[in-house]
């Protein structure tokens, strides 16, 4: 599948012309395929989840999960 391109701006006022426009179609494999590179690694961090939380985050919800319990009437939860 073919690669499409669309650019927009500003253009330099010209006197002559009023409304400047144009449009030029082409097909380049190799542009293509280096514009495809290009924006697989400009959204590598978008696709790659990285977990945030320092180790030290990690241990402490582990162990805020394992002593949080209901006593009937409020949540107790342990130290940390």
């Amino acid at each position: 599948m073919p690669l499409g391109w669309t650019v927009g701006g500003p253009l330099p006022q010209l006197e002559y012309q009023k409304d400047p426009s144009f449009l030029v179609i082409s097909q380049n494999a190799d542009l293509a395929e280096l514009a495809a590179q290009w924006w697989s690694l400009e959204s590598y961090g978008l696709n790659q989840w990285v977990d945030p939380r320092s180790e030290a985050d990690t241990k402490a919800k582990a162990i805020l999960q394992q002593s949080t319990y209901h006593d009937g009437e409020r949540y107790v939860v342990g130290m940390l």
